[in-house]
């Protein structure tokens, strides 16, 4: 664990550097927009956690309830005590809750990634653009704003906006 995290804190000086040494007004304005993505994310990984552990307690009450009433001896009991109908109805409820809970976390999370996926783009149409500015100004290659544009969370080495290597 200890080598990942030296590995990355040392894969991020060096992209730093370079990225400073290409335009520090581009790298600056990639930084603050850093907190953008990070905040917001912070927030909703909290609430996402506790929606997921509201989900495992009613889970497992579902699953307790359906354990011990409807195995065979449980069944026989809620017969015998002439309850059937009330165990089905704590059972309608609780499966009403898991249902509700998992449609409550599905929501949450994809208005979470869409937001995040707007603020991304936006971010990297201003970073684009305050390249293209700079390299028609002549103040930057004009190839050299992706290395910006691939500190965005949008740009991986499975995103289409990865750089393609260059063709000889």
């Amino acid at each position: 664990m200890l080598s990942g995290v030296i590995s990355n804190l040392v894969t991020l000086a060096l992209a730093l550097a370079v990225m400073f040494s290409l335009s520090w007004r581009i790298t600056l304005l990639a930084l603050v927009l850093l907190p953008v993505f990070v905040l917001p994310a912070r927030r909703m990984g909290a609430r996402l956690a506790r929606i997921e552990r509201e989900r495992t307690q009613h889970n497992a009450a579902m699953s307790t309830q359906m354990t011990e009433r409807f195995s065979a001896p449980g069944a026989t009991l809620v017969k015998l005590f002439g309850r059937p109908a009330e165990e089905s109805a704590e059972f309608a409820r609780r499966a009403g809750r898991v249902r509700d809970i998992g449609v409550r976390t599905a929501m949450v999370q994809e208005v979470f990634f869409t937001a995040l996926t707007l603020v991304s783009a936006l971010a990297l149409a201003l970073v684009y653009g305050l390249g293209g500015f700079y390299a028609l100004r002549g103040h930057l290659d004009a190839g050299a704003s992706w290395p910006w544009a691939c500190s965005s969370p949008a740009c991986t080495p499975h995103s289409p906006r990865w750089p393609a290597p260059a063709s000889r």
